[in-house]
């Protein structure tokens, strides 16, 4: 009897728990509206990870693009100087805050999102070198 009062509360406990998960889910359309409205710039980019010399060069570099995000699930990375190129990629939403580039190909990335709105673009992402935050603004 005590083993079925504890399956029943277990039960009772997912159940909970996933209503508020899914009470809590991103909102993907609200969040693509922001996304895809405009280009973004680098505003910073920090690592814990990385040498400070290196964070400054990279984020030179970066403030070289813009990254402009189409409602049609592409991305376009857009050089100040046209002597540079670069192709366009693909990006998508998860359901748990998390914005994949290239997803399904050699280059992918995971991004997690700590703020979107409509000025303000932060994520970290991490890989074989460390975790980095990136800041991007409108």
């Amino acid at each position: 009897m005590k083993n079925s009062h504890v399956i029943r509360v277990t039960a009772i406990l997912l159940l909970f728990g996933a209503g508020i998960l899914s009470s809590c889910g991103v909102n993907v359309e609200f969040r693509t509206d922001l996304l895809t409205d405009g280009t973004w710039k680098i505003e910073s980019l920090t690592s814990p990870d990385a040498d400070p010399a290196i964070l400054a060069f990279s984020k030179a570099l970066l403030s070289l693009a813009e990254y402009d995000y189409s409602t049609n699930g592409t991305y376009e990375i857009i050089f100040a100087d046209t002597s540079f190129s670069a192709d366009p990629g693909t990006w998508e939403f998860s359901d748990v805050g998390l914005l994949y580039l290239d997803r399904g190909t050699d280059d992918e990335q995971t991004l997690t999102i700590h703020e979107l709105t409509k000025d303000n673009l932060e994520y970290t992402t991490t890989d074989s070198s460390g975790t980095y935050t990136f800041v991007w603004k409108h």
